[in-house]
């Protein structure tokens, strides 16, 4: 199960996906072709030894699916940073939130690492719709978390193994956020769209009033 910190990463992470395949000029139309490119970045950060994302994918009927890309995807459209109407795209509230996070200075070393080999799979895989990427993903051979030892097809995997478990990894590398920094994402997250409305509302003699002069 994700901790706190490691959820608020894959949200921020997410809306960098979305963002970064809207700039390479494609889409995300549709979860299916979601799910596998999210697969298919955090596999191949695995491969680099670096541990950012932490979605689990187990296998379904169109082959690795994770139910937390689904409800993070949900909660961002919720939130309102994400737009939800297909294609996925990153609202203006989104980008600043997305601008606040890539260019703090408090961001590990490993930073440009994880969006370098973020970008290298996009820049490969963004250009297919969901059916193919489903069955380029469906020819990969690899080895299951819940079948050790058993280097197999994806399509063959059967229905509800577990296929990537991040908690039962380690890499030599790992993107972490700062205290600060976590405690910043965390409160832009809680707000719910009607709580900026009503901050937004606030005018400044009553913020004065109700919060002194800061």
């Amino acid at each position: 199960m994700r901790t706190i910190e490691e959820q608020t990463i894959d949200r921020l992470l997410m809306l960098y996906m979305i963002q970064k395949v809207i700039e390479f000029s494609f889409t995300v139309y549709g979860r299916l072709k979601f799910q596998k490119l999210s697969f298919l970045v955090e596999w191949g950060l695995m491969k680099q030894n670096l541990k950012a994302l932490h979605f689990k994918f187990f296998s379904y009927a169109h082959g690795p699916y994770s139910k937390d890309v689904s409800l993070d995807a949900k909660f961002l459209v919720e939130r309102e940073f994400l737009r939800g109407d297909y294609p996925y795209a990153v609202t203006e509230m989104g980008k600043n939130l997305l601008s606040s996070f890539l260019t703090s200075s408090e961001l590990p070393k490993c930073s440009s690492q994880l969006f370098e080999q973020i970008e290298i799979t996009l820049k490969r895989w963004a250009k297919y719709d969901g059916s193919q990427l489903r069955d380029e993903v469906y020819k990969m051979r690899i080895t299951p978390h819940d079948l050790p030892g058993r280097k197999m097809r994806i399509r063959n995997i059967p229905v509800y193994t577990d296929i990537l478990v991040p908690e039962a990894y380690t890499a030599k590398q790992e993107f972490v956020l700062s205290d600060d920094l976590l405690e910043d994402f965390l409160y832009e997250f809680s707000l719910t769209p009607e709580d900026r409305h009503r901050i937004a509302a606030i005018t400044d003699v009553e913020y004065e009033e109700r919060f002194g002069d800061l």
